[in-house]
């Protein structure tokens, strides 16, 4: 095997165990939160946004480690799984405690526990949001596949919070308890760490690199990340209510359904990096392609008539719900696992058309690959903010303002908005006015079909 392909597999081995540990992190501290503060789905939104927050920080930080040469950049990821798995070996015991110590001050506030567990989560987190530009700045190799290094690299980390999604929310607390799963996610950090190390035995010497380019101005570039972020994240926050009302409200949902988003996001970032290397030159029309799939997709989920979930085992409703049933009395019950797993990845199935997006987005920015880590940092951090605003604003604000159709119709308006403003390319010639005319046309026409009345077809299930 040749030194290339065995420091690749070496780093794609860190990357996914890191995926894996970020998750179990995530639902642990949130169980440990609905324990400490109640509120299931206040706890789910504070981890999410916390994550996201100091995620976008991490990537940002990560920059000033860029400066040094391959081998000093991925010794600085070991150091930072290694402190990741310090911190994650005490996080719940320091949640409870600070939590509990929180309580006793009788402040009642969503804010000031949002506040709190944002201080107390702040080092594991950023760290996590370091890992993935210093990998992608290490594993660079050229331009010409730098959309499928990305694609590679970051689509392994989010396979490995799927599987981390899953498995933890379904087997390990289960198994381990909440101070077991976060000690196993910690020994996966320090051997994330030690694939690293050893990936050093066999880098070539090299130069440092030269120093990133101080901070651009914002710009399209910048604005594009931010609306993509932000329609990805609104997309969870819509599917996950959506498929709640399909799926009872046990405790495997959310795992299961979080699982399914994942893994069509790691399937996003492989498809868009192989996508941005093939067609380097038509960037701009990969682009509205990915926005006008994952429109129709949602379209075409949005109308997928309810019974259709039967054959899953994916339509079920508690005890408590059922007793409005009349005719269907079967359907009272958890899902299955796999049954409710493959039917949340056929509903999202537009999740991995705009997931893809995010390489078609770097591949532009990016003119040089000595600029790799530098620019995903960057974007990244773009991103988390898009996806801070797209939780928060989409859960909080506009599902309660405009509904499920409206939040939708939101999504489709915000993201084509990104994907209008690539139509340049990068900036070397002018837009294509039919590309520019075609995009909005799908994006309108995505809007207009989502369903006026989306859960007014439940009552032909309950005969109400």
């Amino acid at each position: 095997m040749s030194n290339t392909r065995f420091i690749s597999g070496l780093l794609g081995a860190a990357i996914l165990l890191s995926g894996f540990a970020a998750l179990c992190y995530q639902v642990t501290w949130q169980r440990a939160l609905t324990q400490s503060i109640g509120a299931d789905a206040i706890a789910v939104v504070l981890v999410v946004t916390i994550f996201m927050t100091w995620l976008g920080v991490g990537a940002a930080l990560a920059r000033s480690l860029l400066r040094r040469s391959r081998r000093r950049i991925a010794f600085n990821y070991a150091v930072v799984e290694m402190v990741i798995s310090m911190c994650g070996l005490v996080s719940v015991p320091v949640l409870r405690a600070a939590n509990g110590a929180f309580a006793l001050t009788g402040i009642d506030s969503v804010w000031a526990d949002f506040a709190l567990n944002l201080l107390v989560l702040a080092i594991p987190i950023i760290g996590m949001g370091m890992t993935t530009p210093l990998i992608v700045h290490a594993a660079r190799q050229a331009l010409d596949n730098f959309g499928r290094t990305v694609g590679y690299i970051y689509g392994l980390n989010i396979l490995g919070a799927a599987a981390g999604a899953l498995i933890s929310g379904l087997v390990l607390l289960e198994w381990l308890g909440l101070q077991g799963v976060t000690q196993l996610a910690a020994v996966l950090n320090m051997l994330a760490a030690c694939a690293v190390l050893l990936a050093l035995r066999k880098f070539p010497p090299d130069a440092a690199d030269p120093a990133p380019e101080g901070q651009l101005p914002f710009g399209r570039i910048d604005l594009a990340a931010i609306l993509f972020g932000f329609g990805t994240l609104a997309m969870q926050v819509l599917y996950f209510r959506i498929l709640h009302a399909y799926l009872t409200l046990s405790t495997l949902v959310f795992p299961i359904v979080l699982s399914a988003y994942l893994l069509l996001m790691s399937l996003g970032q492989w498809l868009g990096g192989w996508l941005a290397d093939r067609f380097q030159r038509r960037l701009a029309a990969i682009a509205a392609a990915l926005f006008a799939a994952g429109s129709l997709l949602m379209v075409a989920a949005l109308n997928m008539p309810p019974n259709w979930a039967i054959p899953f085992g994916a339509l079920r409703f508690t005890a408590f719900n059922g007793s409005l049933l009349l005719e269907n009395r079967h359907l009272i019950g958890d899902p299955p696992v796999l049954g409710a797993l493959s039917f949340s990845l056929l509903f999202m199935m537009s999740v991995a058309a705009w997931s893809a997006l995010f390489p078609v987005l770097l591949k532009v920015a990016t003119r040089h690959i000595d600029e790799a880590g530098a620019s995903f940092g960057h974007l990244y951090g773009m991103y988390t903010v898009g996806n801070v605003a797209g939780t928060f604003l989409t859960g909080a604000l506009i599902l309660a303002w405009v509904g499920t159709t409206g939040a939708a119709a939101c999504a489709i308006v915000v993201v084509g908005a990104g994907a209008w403003l690539l139509l340049g390319g990068r900036g070397e010639a002018e837009p294509e006015p039919a590309l520019g005319r075609g995009l909005a046309a799908v994006g309108l026409l995505a809007a207009l079909l989502v369903p006026a009345n989306f859960y007014g077809r439940w009552c032909t299930i309950s005969n109400c």
